[in-house]
């Protein structure tokens, strides 16, 4: 199997159809998961 492959092409896609609410709200999410990852290690 090659999904690695397109694996960014299709998030990517899926993520530019998402409202800019939900977007926002994403990267939010994923900034504070990376604070609390890195206060793990």
């Amino acid at each position: 199997l090659d999904i690695r492959n397109n694996f960014t092409d299709r998030v990517v896609r899926h993520w530019h159809r998402l409202p800019r609410e939900v977007a926002s709200a994403l990267e939010m999410f994923k900034v504070r998961l990376d604070e609390a990852l890195n206060n793990l290690v």
